[in-house]
Order: structure tokens, then C-alpha cells, then sequence
């Protein structure tokens, strides 16, 4: 392939055109694919493994955008967003080109995503019947492929000591049944074991029951 003309913006982005054919490339993802980018100049003749670069750089970028105009919408974790690129046929190798410059320029954040997604879930259950927990939660967050220490560093900004008492409170409230088991003693028994299964510490429990 030889290129007839190239521009590069100011965004780092080349507009690369080869007889009929022309690749938006940004110059960053030819770099990293270990090619120089003086190789992207007009007059250049690229050989096999160049013009595969080119078309996996071009692929990147594209994907970037994509990826950059989904995030816009709403954080989402590296994993389902890679998962929609490649619905959308965009190959591994340029995906994960484009979702390492979207962590670095810090469009992608797993842990922005856990936070934003805690927030909502203990939001919601606020308004409903089911009772959460630290377990619970952490679970939730691992099922949705958040790293687990992702998972905990986000539930501990998020958990801070007033909204952890507001949630156990909720929670107790959910799980209480007064006389369900026929006395208050072991009703109370039955509440830390329910309690403590949602990964609420023994002693946080005794407290918030005593108050």
C-alpha cells in the first residue's frame, strides 16, 4: 500500500489516504503496534504487517469513539463495554487499543462505574422490600465482572459510617417480624444470623439492635 496523502489534527488523529481507500487513524495506536509514525507520511510504501497495522489502528479509533459516545450515556465497567464493541464487530486487538486510552484519559473507570451503580442499587433499596448487605452488594458488583478489590474500594467510599448504620437500619427493618418464631429471644437470634449472612459485622449488628 503507498499513501497517496496524510494529515494528522491536532487531536492526533491521521486522515490516511491510499488510492481508493482512506483510515482515520490515530497515531498513538500505529505507535503502540510498533511502527513509527514518520511511516505514516505521504510517499510512504507500507509492507503486509504495515497495512494490517494500519487497518487495526483505524479499527481502534473507531472504536474508541464508539465506545467514548457509549460512555457518555452512562459508566458502564471495561468489561460490558468491551462485550458491546464486539457486538458491534469490532475486533479484540483494536478494542483493547481504544478501552486502555479510554482508561487513561479517564473516560473508563470501573471503580467511577461500582460507585455510581452502589449508589443506585442502595437507593433503591430505600424505596423496596429487599433487605442489603456488604455480601450482598460486593456479590452484585463481582457478578457484573468488577475486579473484586475494585469492588471493596468502591463499597468502602460509598458505605461511608453514616449511610453503613442508614443501610443496616433498612435492613433490619425489612427482616423483622416480631414473634415469627415464637419468642423475642429468638427472634433477635434469628435477625443477627439473617443479618450476618448479608455481611453485616456481629458487632454492628448488636449495636444497631440495642439502639
Amino acid at each position: 500500500m503507498v499513501i497517496d496523502k496524510s494529515e494528522i489534527g491536532v487531536s492526533g488523529i491521521a486522515k490516511i489516504v491510499a488510492g481508493e481507500q482512506a483510515f482515520f487513524v490515530r497515531v498513538g495506536f500505529w505507535e503502540l503496534l510498533g511502527h513509527e509514525a514518520s511511516r505514516l507520511a505521504a510517499g510512504s510504501t507500507l509492507d503486509e504487517a504495515e497495512d494490517s497495522s494500519l487497518v487495526v489502528a483505524a479499527q481502534a479509533t473507531e472504536a474508541e469513539a464508539r465506545g467514548a459516545s457509549l460512555l457518555g450515556r452512562s459508566e458502564q465497567p471495561r468489561f460490558l463495554l468491551r462485550a458491546k464493541l464486539l457486538e458491534r464487530g469490532y475486533p479484540d486487538r483494536s478494542i483493547s487499543l481504544a478501552l486502555d486510552r479510554l482508561e487513561a484519559e479517564g473516560f473508563l473507570s470501573d471503580r467511577r462505574y461500582a460507585e455510581a451503580w452502589l449508589r443506585a442499587r442502595i437507593g433503591k433499596s430505600a424505596r423496596g422490600s429487599r433487605a442489603e448487605g456488604p455480601s450482598t452488594l460486593l456479590l452484585s458488583l463481582r457478578t457484573r465482572s468488577v475486579a473484586e478489590k475494585t469492588a471493596r474500594e468502591a463499597l468502602a467510599s460509598v458505605l461511608g459510617d453514616e449511610e453503613r448504620a442508614r443501610l443496616l437500619r433498612q435492613a433490619i427493618s425489612k427482616l423483622r417480624v416480631p414473634g415469627k418464631m415464637g419468642s423475642e429471644d429468638r427472634d433477635r437470634e434469628s435477625l443477627r444470623r439473617e443479618l450476618s449472612s448479608l455481611g453485616w459485622k456481629g458487632e454492628e449488628v448488636r449495636e444497631a439492635l440495642e439502639d
